[in-house]
């Protein structure tokens, strides 16, 4: 998420799957303890469902 402040917070569970549902190799930005990262979204939710491929 973002605002006018310019903070960054974290996405919920629930967008977390969505953003690996349409976007699995796509990328966000997290803070973390050394700053903010560039993350992969498969990294979000480890175990993360998907469809599987037919």
């Amino acid at each position: 998420m973002f605002d006018l402040s310019k903070e960054v917070y974290p996405s919920c569970g629930n967008c977390r799957q969505l953003l690996y549902t349409y976007m699995p190799s796509g990328f966000v930005i997290v803070k973390t303890d050394e700053g903010l990262k560039k993350v992969g979204v498969k990294d979000l939710i480890p175990f993360a469902y998907s469809v599987p491929s037919q």
